[in-house]
């Protein structure tokens, strides 16, 4: 999730939401972690927990997880999506590899931002590239929900599409 300057306010309000959300559509065989990220990437995880895990949800993870974001965020800084999808494909690498996740268990991302990051369209460019490049031994969907009537459609769509996830616009 997007936590940079340009998700202040309702942005940054309905993203928490949105994540409620999916929160309560995740079963008890699922997993997930969560990445923040604005100039770096912040990784959650449960208190007694070490980083680079995934967890099975269940009702403590859930509150967990509802409370670090009710309570941890200050919008801050810009947007460097390209250091957040990077860490995310680390991450499942080191999951997989560790064995940490079951054999029939499918990998996702679900990145909420509003796609404010690229300046022109030369880094834009780039940084679809970069993902893309990042992304071909994995083959992650990625799923993007846009926040904000101002956010980066064309942008955010097209990273989707090239995962062959997709992204959808939330006011």
């Amino acid at each position: 999730m997007d936590v940079s300057e340009s998700m202040s306010g309702p942005k940054l309000s309905h993203a928490i939401k949105s994540i409620d959300i999916l929160l309560n559509d995740l079963g008890e065989n699922d997993y997930v972690n969560v990445l923040l990220f604005n100039s770096s990437v912040y990784e959650w995880s449960h208190e007694s927990a070490r980083k680079n895990e995934t967890f099975r949800i269940d009702d403590s993870t859930k509150s967990s997880i509802r409370s670090f974001l009710n309570t941890s965020i200050v919008p801050s800084g810009k947007s460097d999506i390209i250091a957040a999808v990077s860490r995310g494909m680390v991450l499942d690498r080191m999951l997989w590899l560790s064995g940490a996740l079951p054999e029939n268990a499918h990998t996702m991302f679900v990145m909420i931002t509003d796609g404010r990051a690229p300046g022109n369209r030369s880094e834009a460019r780039f940084i679809r590239r970069h993902i893309r490049k990042e992304n071909i031994l994995s083959q992650i969907p990625i799923l993007i929900l846009g926040m904000g009537f101002d956010a980066n459609m064309d942008f955010l769509e097209n990273i989707a599409e090239k995962s062959n996830g997709f992204a959808e616009k939330h006011h």
